[in-house]
């Protein structure tokens, strides 16, 4: 059973595919819990690309010195 805050997690989303306003969905872009791909006014969004740019790179930069 999903504990406590991935329950609240997937009803935030499922709040957000129901309502899609912009307020909630920069304040669950804070919210690094949420991965769930959502839709908003008709264009698909997922948290963790708009949360990527707290996060570090995935691979590493050619241009970085060693």
């Amino acid at each position: 059973m999903a504990d406590e805050s991935e329950r609240r997690s997937i009803l935030a989303a499922n709040a957000i595919q129901l309502r899609g306003t912009r307020t909630q969905l920069f304040h669950l872009a804070d919210d690094d819990r949420i991965h769930h791909p959502f839709h908003l006014h008709g264009h698909r969004f997922s948290v963790n690309a708009l949360d990527q740019q707290h996060q570090p790179p995935q691979e590493p930069q050619d241009k970085l010195p060693s």
